[in-house]
């Protein structure tokens, strides 16, 4: 089987582990951007603080989103019954695309690449919001499908979507302006 240099990268990142998130570690990556926390003397928020955290945040998830993203293609394509339905396989497409976009971006290690990763993130959530209408209609095409099976790949499959929104989703309200200087996000 000969593979494209794409799917080659794509599946060295299917063998990463990605890294366990827990809402400890959610809090703790955005503590240092509560405005009483880095408040100068004179009640301003320094702005290389801010962004410091903001690059660490924006480079962790340009490290392991493409992790996870993988992890999900090699879920959908590891699946036989998956392989039977044209929509599962634009569901499959859709991450492969995210994958390359996201691999491609710059590291945002400055204000000018975050704020280009930032949309690059943006923009991926719009794409992926009808994934579930998609799964929806795949499943409707799989009904004679062995069901058990189906449905464990499937649970997995919503974990790792809700896991990559909870981490574009939590970073890209950090770039929001605070509406409540004591709260993140």
């Amino acid at each position: 089987m000969n593979m494209s240099k794409e799917d080659k990268e794509l599946w060295s990142y299917y063998n990463k582990k990605s890294t366990p998130m827990s809402m400890k570690s959610f809090a703790e990556a955005a503590s240092p951007l509560r405005r009483s926390e880095v408040t100068s003397s004179n009640g301003v928020v320094p702005p290389n603080e801010c962004s410091t955290v903001l690059s660490g945040v924006a480079c962790f998830l340009h490290r392991e989103i493409p992790i996870r993203l993988a992890h999900m293609v090699g879920l959908l394509q590891s699946t036989p019954s998956f392989a039977q339905s044209e929509n599962m396989q634009k569901v499959c497409g859709t991450y492969k695309a995210s994958f390359s976009i996201l691999r491609g971006a710059s590291v945002p290690n400055n204000p000018e690449r975050r704020q280009v990763y930032t949309k690059l993130l943006s923009q991926m959530l719009d794409v992926h919001s009808s994934t579930l209408v998609t799964i929806a209609k795949a499943l409707h095409e799989l009904k004679n499908a062995n069901e058990d099976a189906i449905q464990q790949q499937i649970d997995k499959f919503y974990l790792s979507r809700i896991g990559i929104r909870m981490l574009a989703t939590q970073y890209l309200e950090l770039c929001k302006p605070p509406e409540n200087p004591d709260m993140v996000g």
